[in-house]
C-alpha cells in the first residue's frame, strides 16, 4: 500500500466531511498519523482498539499500558494522553460558557467531570442568576475512600463568586451510589448554610459502580427544606 497516498486520502476525507462519518478505527488511525508521521499506523490502530476497546479507554490508559502496543513508544504514549486531556479541557471550557438549565444538564456535566477520576473526589459548581458557571471547586481524596472538605473555606468561595445556585457531585469509586450518613450530613449542613445566605443547593449527585443517586430526585433536598421550615 502507498502509505502516503492513503494518508492524503484520509486527510482529504476529513476536510470534506469532518469526523462525523468516520468509524472508531479511522479516528484512531488519523490521530496516529499525526503522532507517527513515517510509518503505517493501520495495524497500530487495530491493536489499540483490540486491547482497550474504545477511544475513551485508549485516552484513559496509563502510559506504560499504551507502550505495550507494538509501535507505541513513550513519546507517542504521552502524546496520546495529552490529546485525551486536551479534549477534556476543551469540553469543560465549552461547557463552562453554557448555561446549566436542567437536572439533565447537571447530570451530564457532573458525569463528565468525574469520569476520569482515579480517586474519590467531590466537585462543587457555582451558578449565577443566568445559570452560568462562575466557580468550580474540586476536592480529592488521598486514597480511594474519603474526601475532606474545609466547610468554612467552601462557603467563603461560594460567596466570593456571587453564586445564586450550587450543585455538588462526587464519586463512590469502590462502592454503590447510595449516600452514606456522612454524605447526607454534609449535604444537609451545606443546604442549611447556603439557605441562610440566599443561595440554593439544587442537587447533589453521587456516582457509584451501580449507577447514580440524586438527592433532588430522591426527595432528600425536600426533606432538608422541611427541616428548615420547622426551625
Amino acid at each position: 500500500m502507498n502509505h502516503q497516498g492513503h494518508r492524503e486520502r484520509v486527510r482529504a476525507r476529513f476536510l470534506s466531511e469532518g469526523l462525523k462519518n468516520f468509524k472508531p478505527h479511522s479516528v484512531v488511525e488519523m490521530m496516529l498519523m499525526m503522532l507517527i508521521p513515517y510509518k503505517n499506523v493501520t495495524e497500530i490502530a487495530d491493536d489499540l482498539l483490540e486491547k482497550f476497546g474504545n477511544l475513551t479507554a485508549i485516552f484513559n490508559a496509563p502510559v506504560p499500558n499504551l507502550m505495550q502496543i507494538d509501535g507505541i513508544n513513550r513519546v507517542t504514549a504521552i502524546n496520546i494522553k495529552f490529546i485525551g486531556e486536551f479534549l477534556e479541557y476543551y469540553y469543560l471550557s465549552k461547557k463552562d460558557d453554557l448555561a446549566i438549565l436542567s437536572t439533565a444538564d447537571i447530570y451530564d456535566y457532573s458525569r463528565y467531570m468525574l469520569d476520569n477520576s482515579k480517586n474519590e473526589c467531590l466537585f462543587v459548581v457555582c451558578l449565577d442568576s443566568s445559570c452560568k458557571i462562575v466557580g468550580k471547586y474540586e476536592y480529592k481524596s488521598d486514597n480511594q475512600h474519603q474526601v475532606i472538605v474545609n466547610f468554612k473555606e467552601l462557603i467563603e468561595k461560594i460567596l466570593n463568586v456571587g453564586a445564586v445556585k450550587v450543585f455538588v457531585a462526587h464519586s463512590h469509586l469502590l462502592g454503590n451510589c447510595a449516600p452514606s450518613q456522612k454524605d447526607i450530613s454534609f449535604t444537609r449542613r451545606l443546604f442549611i448554610a447556603l439557605n441562610a445566605l440566599d443561595v440554593a443547593l439544587v442537587e447533589h449527585t453521587i456516582f457509584g459502580i451501580d449507577g447514580s443517586f440524586s438527592f433532588y430526585a430522591n426527595g432528600l433536598l425536600d426533606e432538608f427544606r422541611q427541616i428548615l421550615a420547622k426551625l
